[in-house]
């Protein structure tokens, strides 16, 4: 697919070609912490497409309101009757 039809394809959409693929690796992330991956984080980011993990942990937090770490140690404390960060 060429830029040009790229960018017509998402005209007058939401979200950016850009802001729909950081949204995409920020649900495959949330999706691996909840499947209780015990890979490290920065190799979650490589996985998953972030330049190194100060970049996955901010755009993580501006998507889903909390760190990565956070994410992860609420779903286990959700798991274990405690409460956590909602996802």
């Amino acid at each position: 697919m060429s830029t040009r039809k790229l960018h017509a394809t998402y005209q007058g959409a939401d979200l950016t070609y850009a802001q729909t693929v950081l949204a995409m690796r920020v649900t495959g992330c949330a999706r691996d912490l909840a499947a209780d991956d015990r890979s490290s984080l920065s190799d979650l980011a490589a996985r998953r497409g972030f330049s190194d993990l100060s970049h996955m942990n901010r755009v993580f937090r501006a998507h889903r309101g909390c760190l990565p770490s956070e994410y992860r140690a609420g779903r286990a404390g959700r798991a274990e009757g405690r409460r956590g960060p909602s996802p």
